[in-house]
């Protein structure tokens, strides 16, 4: 909570200035707006196939989990998502299901044995 204060603060102050300063701010958010809407609308959910996660641009990402679920995906501008998604790292075994979150751009996802997932 303190650094969600301090981030306020620093944009608030920041905020201030010459209107040509919030011009320049009103262009940026437009340009990133509008890339953010071409990388999101590039990554947009189709379907699970087994262990991987198809997008409607034609990509997948194997997550090489079992009884994967979809659940949504944070989105940057410039950059591909940040997917979350849920399943098992083992078939037919008493593993929890857990939680994901990883981005295609940072590879792989390793998950044996818990790694990388939330309970």
């Amino acid at each position: 909570m303190k650094h969600l204060v301090i981030i306020l603060t620093l944009w608030s102050f920041l905020g201030c200035g010459s209107k040509e300063n919030s011009k320049s701010v009103i262009d940026e958010t437009t340009d990133s707006s509008t890339t953010k809407n071409k990388v999101s609308t590039a990554w947009l959910f189709d379907k699970v196939d087994g262990n991987k996660l198809v997008f409607k641009n034609g990509q997948t990402f194997e997550t090489n989990l079992f009884e994967l679920q979809f659940i949504g995906q944070v989105s940057f501008s410039n950059k591909v998502p940040f997917l979350i998604f849920s399943g098992r790292d083992c078939n037919e075994c008493d593993a929890n299901i857990s939680i994901y979150i990883n981005s295609p751009s940072n590879g792989k996802l390793f998950a044996e044995h818990g790694e990388n997932s939330y309970q």
